[in-house]
């Protein structure tokens, strides 16, 4: 069972068999960079630290629009959102992450099918984030 005063977690370049089941405490960092999530596990980070999350990093991930959906209704505190290297987002799944502006500083696109088009309109949307392209 993990620490119950942990708030920070990587599990970057962990395999697929990776479960949130018993991370019941308020988690405020998850980097899982290289961790072949889908949907089904977007969809447990975004309950299991139910809004305290400030920092996720899933780059290359599996994740489709409906998980990114998911993380703009679920994780609105969210201040950092690394998404670089996810090839199913669609533009208009970038665009969702604009409903994060009051918290959003960092977002990593980089690496994925986003047009430049909605990279400019995200920076209007977010103009207090940093957004790599």
């Amino acid at each position: 069972m993990p620490d119950a005063n942990l708030r920070s977690l990587d599990i970057s370049g962990c395999g697929p068999s990776v479960r949130f089941a018993s991370l019941t405490q308020a988690l405020e960092e998850l980097e899982a960079n290289g961790v072949p999530f889908t949907d089904a596990d977007i969809i447990h980070i975004c309950w299991h630290p139910r809004g305290t999350l400030r920092r996720l990093g899933i780059a290359r991930c599996q994740m489709t629009d409906y998980g990114a959906g998911r993380i703009a209704s679920s994780l609105t505190g969210l201040r950092s959102l690394d998404v670089s290297g996810c090839q199913q987002l669609s533009d208009a799944a970038f665009m969702m992450f604009a409903s994060l502006g009051e918290t959003l500083r960092f977002l990593n696109v980089s690496s994925t099918k986003v047009s430049n088009d909605t990279v400019d309109r995200l920076r209007v949307s977010l103009p207090n984030c940093e957004i790599v392209h």
